[in-house]
């Protein structure tokens, strides 16, 4: 089984099962079959959580290779500025190019990180968007367990008090 919807069908096809106590609505419960899911449910959960970090994984791996692209721009752009000065002529024209070079460089670095922010920024909010709608299906699913857990234990409670007389 893989997501909660499963687990709830399980849990639905356990009462579904059971055996109805006579003369009243309740129904009696096989617990260890309904512990069995609510342990899946509890190994089962974390799965978002660690597709998130994988995300923000990724998010630093691309944010580090954006300043290395960047920076190997940069320091080509400074040999070549100091390939070219051995001659006043060409020291004067490359010194040009070279301040283009490495003004145009910075511009590409400086779009290029300003993407890698934008894209890191998409990767977040998705993760954020993911995480919050994890957290609210498991606080969904896990009141929904209280509640199904608390209608049990007063069925037990009144089937106690039926069978003391």
């Amino acid at each position: 089984m893989d997501t909660l919807e499963d687990y709830l069908r399980e849990i639905e096809e356990i009462l579904d099962s059971c055996k109805k106590v006579p003369l009243t609505s309740r129904i009696s419960v096989d617990k260890e079959e309904i512990y069995k899911v609510i342990t899946e449910i509890r190994l089962n959960l974390p799965s978002e959580i660690r597709q998130a970090q994988r995300i923000i994984d990724q998010h630093d791996d691309i944010l580090s290779e954006a300043h290395l692209k960047a920076d190997t721009i940069v320091k080509a752009a400074e040999e070549e500025a100091k390939a070219l000065t051995s001659e006043h002529e060409i020291y004067l024209r490359a010194n040009e190019q070279a301040t283009e070079l490495i003004a145009h460089s910075k511009n590409v670095a400086k779009e290029y990180n300003q993407q890698i922010v934008e894209y890191a920024d998409d990767l977040l909010v998705q993760t954020d968007t993911q995480i919050k709608e994890a957290s609210e299906s498991i606080a969904e699913q896990i009141e929904i367990t209280t509640t199904y857990l608390n209608d049990l234990r007063d069925a037990l409670y009144e089937n106690r008090k039926t069978l003391r007389g």
